[in-house]
């Protein structure tokens, strides 16, 4: 599973020679279109093929930088909630739409925005046309919702034509 930013992943690490400690790895640094091993933060003390979603201790890594040029690293134990993979509306679609799709095979969701978001994952709020006097309805070319910024086109009835202050 690789999170959307493409930054880090989880997987499942087979290799007898790092996994003593468990098969479950979250790791930053690697090409998640590749097989190769990037800088392990995490790992997870199960030996299963599945990792863990409940509350589960993890040994994960942590730096704190000394100087500049060095870093002091150490290993705890902390308990990680991983998430669902599923496509949600609060995460995938700001809370401005309805998320369908999966997150099985990748990152497959889309979202069918709410009244007045526009955008891939509902992130812009539109503004509505108002109503013009002696204007047809919607009252812009571009339609009855406009984009931040976004100028509009009046659309005049017969025999009017826009006037600017």
């Amino acid at each position: 599973w690789v999170k959307s930013d493409r930054v880090r992943r989880i997987r499942y690490d087979g290799n007898p020679a790092y996994s003593q400690a468990g098969k479950w790895i979250l790791e930053k640094g690697a090409n998640p279109d590749l097989d190769t091993y990037g800088m392990t933060m995490a790992r997870q003390e199960s030996y299963v093929t599945w990792p863990s979603f409940v509350q589960t201790p993890w040994r994960v890594r942590c730096q704190k930088q000394v100087t500049a040029v060095s870093v002091q690293e150490d290993f705890r134990m902390q308990s990680i909630t991983l998430g669902n993979c599923s496509c949600t509306d609060a995460q995938d679609c700001s809370s401005h739409g309805q998320a369908y799709g999966s997150k099985s095979n990748g990152p497959d969701c889309h979202c069918i925005c709410n009244r007045g978001y526009d955008g891939e994952h509902c992130e812009f709020p539109l503004c509505e046309v108002p109503y013009v006097v002696n204007a047809n309805k919607p009252a812009c070319d571009e339609g009855a919702w406009l984009k931040p910024g976004q100028v509009c086109t009046p659309r005049c009835m017969d025999g009017y034509k826009p006037s600017y202050d």
